[in-house]
């Protein structure tokens, strides 16, 4: 068995495994919080300021270093004037939102947005979209 298959086997192995998820769900959270804070032009001291708590504080938050709470989920979004969105989904579906920026704001503060699911199918020509706006 070559490397890069056996790797493949490993991660696919590990998506079943929920702290591997919650893991993948936290980077992606902090991902977008740091492309918020650079959009907006917020350093880590002011988005402490924001929020109310040490610079410390934010920097092991962006780091992945702690499990993030709803709450520190909450706040950290309205302290960049963002929203949270949770969607729970068949495994089978991939839900991909695509976001119309406000008028007003040229930021990541989305005005409507779009909600895609995709269902993946075995086959890759299989794939069929459901749009809800």
């Amino acid at each position: 068995m070559n490397t890069e298959k056996w790797f493949k086997d490993k991660l696919e192995a590990f998506r079943e495994d929920a702290e591997f998820y919650a893991e993948e769900l936290i980077l992606d959270l902090t991902e977008q919080v740091v492309v918020a804070m650079k959009e907006l032009g917020v350093n880590r001291t002011e988005l402490a300021a924001r929020m109310g708590v040490s610079k410390a504080f934010i920097t092991k938050l962006l780091r992945g270093n702690t499990n993030i709470t709803l709450r520190t989920m909450a706040s950290l979004a309205k302290s960049l004037g963002c929203n949270v969105n949770i969607d729970v989904c068949p495994k089978d579906v991939e839900l991909v939102k695509l976001y119309k920026t406000s008028p007003k704001r040229k930021d990541l503060n989305p005005g409507r947005f779009t909600e895609v699911y995709k269902t993946v199918k075995q086959e890759p020509d299989d794939e069929f979209f459901t749009a809800v706006a």
